[in-house]
């Protein structure tokens, strides 16, 4: 079963719309300050674990002194390696206090008091990656913590995870090459395990509390499709079979449980797991569910189930889906197996996890900036947007402290090599929802001049979270100058909130694409090679590829009068000005020129080109 990204991302869509009849309403923030890229700094990539209070209190005062947050930098995230590894005896989150020895609230307040604004980490995990006390579980519980601590961001990462532990397909540097299509479900059967009953629970902060248990019988439950309530399974006792999938793997049978939760029964800072028993003593078997498709904004589900000792009901096995989204009222759990569908149940099972933080978070009634950092295991840039304001595709850029590659790292680790995996993503991003490449490397060791600010300025086209990782209390001159280009920045910045579109790849060199607020188009010509290139586009191909980029996927955001600033008025305009976003140069265009530039090895050109009035 292969698909192209697109067509699955479609079919997830349509999917979702058709069950649903409407997208239920997300639960991220869209706070003015989540409309755009984030600006700021975070610690990973200069100190990674080896920080403390004194070190984020003076990058929060070069931040001001530099000149940078009046530029736009004014989130400080604190990453991984601040939190104590085990909760407090009310069981909340603490610091460790040997490295912060003030205490998270009294450094928001002194970022606060510096015009800054708090970012915070955790892990959709039991633990963080560190190996700190991780959020899984504890998500309404820790929100509120970051709430009264005053943070504005959050950066959520997806170590420990106990549903996920391989990517829906395969990525580059992951720490396994199994992936989720390949190795189950383009392997799977068609037989599909008989369902005894399941069990109801109840989770919140760390405590389980069972509910109810729903078993199978006529009163309970209604079959289609071949799929039998059968009592063959010993004692007279029912159960829910026949699921199996057709011989194409399609949906055959299935069966649907219907059961009620009264108010009392649920608890909005709670969440739900499910034990689904099996029976089935010659192999694991797949099994697909679909719960609350009405309301629910991740319905999709699936288990494998235990070999069990034989066929007797007695000897039933459970397993568990968690962040099961239950409601008051009528609730029904569809069981069957299909093939296409079991990909939704993994992806989902991530969405759901990240989905658990964010409407904690919301609930603070506080506005925190939601990343979520889940490096690409299972298409963030298909279903993030619902829950964040942004998403990582990709693992780390760097695994080491202060230094990155420019290109061919064995796994994937590189600038240009999380540039070209999150560069195809243009269609995906838009107002409060961004692709993110990982954090700026401005002024790390391992690059040039040159690729610094090639990679800040193919950063600021692709409409990235600018977020800053070097020690700047210690940054050159330089290092501040590219990271404070406010041209750049601009890009990065502007009211379209469009990612630049890669339209053309020739002799080494990419040309990217990103039309403007002002009915201006920025061109960036990327010189790949190690020799310098020339780089060559007509002004009718360019303005061609602005109007292509507006008219395509992921402008549903854009009016009428916007997009035909580049469809018309820039397409038939018949003079041009130009200007490069470094060396400030300008120039004039007509419409049937050709923009030509001499780009430096691992260099860009960036122009903004402006129709004349």
């Amino acid at each position: 079963m292969k698909k192209s990204k697109r067509i699955f991302a479609i079919t997830l869509a349509l999917s979702l719309c058709i069950i649903s009849g409407a997208a239920p309403a997300s639960a991220k923030t869209t706070a003015p300050e989540g409309r755009l890229p984030t600006m700021g700094w975070s610690s990973w990539n200069p100190y990674m674990m080896n920080i403390n209070e004194t070190k984020i209190k003076s990058q929060a005062d070069a931040l001001v002194n530099s000149g940078l947050r009046d530029k736009g930098y004014t989130y400080v995230i604190v990453d991984d390696g601040c939190l104590n590894a085990t909760r407090d005896a009310d069981g909340k989150l603490r610091p460790q206090l040997d490295k912060f020895p003030s205490g998270f609230a009294a450094l928001g307040d002194y970022l606060h008091n510096n015009g800054l604004k708090f970012g915070m980490y955790n892990c959709a995990g039991t633990k963080t990656c560190l190996s700190l006390a991780g959020s899984y579980n504890h998500e309404y519980s820790d929100a509120q913590t970051f709430a009264e601590w005053g943070t504005d961001y959050l950066k959520y990462d997806f170590c420990y995870n106990p549903l996920v532990n391989m990517p829906l397909y395969p990525v580059a540097g992951a720490a396994t090459s199994k992936s989720f299509v390949a190795d189950v479900v383009e392997t799977m059967s068609k037989e599909a395990p008989p369902v005894r009953k399941i069990v109801i629970k109840e989770l919140k902060d760390g405590v389980v509390t069972e509910l109810k248990t729903i078993v199978i019988d006529a009163s309970t439950t209604t079959v289609t499709g071949g799929a039998v309530i059968d009592t063959g399974y010993g004692a007279d006792t029912p159960c829910l079979a026949m699921l199996d999938a057709n011989d194409d793997l399609t949906k055959g049978g299935s069966g649907t449980i219907s059961f009620t939760m009264d108010a009392s029964e649920i608890d909005p800072a709670a969440k739900y797991s499910i034990d689904v028993y099996c029976i089935n003593p010659d192999k694991e078997r797949l099994l697909s569910m679909l719960i609350n498709p009405g309301s629910a904004q991740f319905p999709y589900f699936y288990i494998k189930s235990a070999i069990t000792p034989s066929w007797s009901v007695s000897d039933a096995q459970p397993r568990t889906i968690q962040n099961v989204p239950l409601t008051v009222g009528v609730n029904t759990i569809e069981f069957y197996l299909s093939q296409q569908d079991l990909p939704y149940g993994f992806q989902q099972d991530t969405a759901r996890s990240f989905e658990a933080m964010s409407k904690a978070l919301k609930a603070t009634n506080r506005e925190v900036v939601f990343n979520v950092c889940e490096w690409g295991y299972s298409r963030p840039y298909e279903w993030a947007g619902l829950v964040g304001n942004a998403w990582r595709n990709t693992t780390d850029i760097s695994f080491t402290a202060g230094s990155v590659k420019w290109d061919g790292d064995p796994n994937g680790r590189s600038i240009v090599q999380i540039y070209d995996r999150n560069v195809v993503l243009d269609e995906y991003a838009g107002p409060y929802s961004y692709n993110d490449p990982d954090q700026l490397c401005v002024g790390l060791s391992g690059i040039s001049e040159v690729e610094n600010r090639a990679h800040f300025t193919l950063w600021c086209m692709m409409a990235s979270p600018l977020i800053a990782g070097t020690d700047l209390a210690n940054a050159s001159p330089t290092t501040i100058e590219i990271l404070g280009n406010t041209k750049a920045i601009a890009l990065d910045q502007d009211e379209l909130c469009l990612q630049a579109k890669r339209f053309l790849q020739a002799d080494g060199v990419d040309y990217l694409v990103k039309p403007l607020a002002d009915g201006s188009v920025a061109l960036c010509m990327f010189n790949r090679t190690n020799v310098t290139k020339t780089g060559s586009v007509s002004v009718s191909n360019l303005a061609a590829a602005a109007s292509a980029k507006v008219s395509g996927n992921g402008t549903d955001h854009l009016t009428d009068a916007q997009k035909a600033m580049f469809t018309s008025a820039f397409a038939n305009a018949a003079s041009y000005t130009t200007e490069d976003i470094w060396t400030d140069a300008t120039g004039t265009l007509s419409s049937l020129d050709t923009i030509s530039a001499d780009i430096t090895a691992h260099g860009v050109v960036a122009l903004v080109i402006t129709p004349t009035k």
